[in-house]
């Protein structure tokens, strides 16, 4: 991230902001054990951490304002600190698993899709977060250099990895929208076992009693705003069987969910509670005041970092509140 091109936004935060007398060894334990960070460095990374919270800020400038009491720190200090920190997926997974405060699992997952521009480059951030007490906490990132809507291949990579690292039993749903959805997407869900709520188009052609193909919104058409329809049995759905239910949200807006399992209105009502995770899981960050819009980043690799400070920083913070409101 070249802080010559960062924006220029004094902040009036000065070293008060930082969180009291709390103590941070767990913080910094899970950094030591988990990022493999150097006892060296895990100092700065702890505090680097603790900054991006008080200030909510990633403007390294701004940041200075938690270091005010360092002369040693300054911008170009961090700006060294953050392009030589090497963070690797799995790593970085089991790091912010640790540091939530969890259930044992199984767990409810979200996908999302953002999209970050820097220059002429329009980079998609594809995200598999975590749902817990009303937030989502990204976990498995990819960032891809072009714009328009993931490939299947990206998404089961996620998966994947997730399947690697914590097992497909601590999968207890996987939550995702209409962009999302296709033929080779749910094959391998269903292959894999894995649970799913995925929200579909309106437009899309399913069997109906006849067995004649016939659009959604055409089965769906006389429902009222807030009436619902479950379809018997299972449909077909680009030639793999799942479970439909619908929901008239709106004049002319249904919300369409093909499940893995026949508990359709749990399915509905599942979607429609999680649906700000599907839709906004990186404008959460921003809602909570993360706002990495102050950095520009110029390349793929300082998105991915920066993306894995935010999420330890946001891990960090929920944990804390935690412990607070306990």
């Amino acid at each position: 991230m070249n802080s010559k091109l960062q924006k220029n936004t004094k902040s009036d935060t000065k070293s008060s902001v930082k969180h009291g007398d709390k103590d941070y060894q767990p913080l910094k334990s899970v950094l030591t054990k988990q990022l493999h960070v150097l006892k060296t460095k895990v100092e700065l990374l702890t505090q680097l951490i603790l900054a991006i919270l008080a200030v909510r800020s990633v403007n390294f400038s701004q940041l200075l304002d938690y270091f005010n009491d360092n002369p040693k720190i300054d911008v170009d200090k961090l700006q060294q600190s953050f392009d030589n920190f090497v963070f690797e997926k799995n790593s970085l997974a089991q790091a912010v698993v640790e540091l939530m405060p969890l259930p044992d699992g199984p767990w409810q997952l979200t996908m999302d899709r953002s999209i970050w521009i820097f220059g002429e480059s329009k980079p998609n951030i594809l995200v598999l977060g975590i749902a817990h007490n009303g937030i989502s906490i990204p976990l498995f990132w990819e960032v891809v250099d072009r714009d328009g809507h993931s490939k299947t291949a990206e998404r089961i990579n996620l998966m994947q990895l997730f399947i690697d690292n914590f097992g497909v039993e601590k999968i207890g749903i996987l939550l995702a929208d209409r962009e999302f959805a296709g033929s080779d997407w749910f094959f391998w869900l269903q292959q894999k076992k894995i649970p799913f709520y995925q929200r579909i188009k309106s437009n899309t052609l399913v069997p109906d009693l006849q067995n004649h193909l016939t659009r959604l919104d055409a089965m769906f058409c006389l429902l009222k705003p807030g009436e619902s329809c479950f379809l018997e049995g299972q449909r077909k759905v680009w030639g793999n069987l799942v479970h439909i239910s619908a929901q008239c949200l709106k004049e002319n807006d249904l919300l369409i969910i093909a499940s893995s399992d026949a508990e359709q209105k749990q399915a509905l009502d599942t979607f429609k509670r999680q649906q700000l995770y599907v839709k906004t899981l990186m404008e959460h960050l921003r809602k909570l005041g993360f706002n990495f819009d102050n950095a520009i980043i110029n390349n793929q690799l300082e998105l991915f970092k920066m993306i894995a400070l935010l999420a330890l920083a946001f891990a960090w913070d929920v944990q804390s509140n935690a412990e607070n409101n306990a």
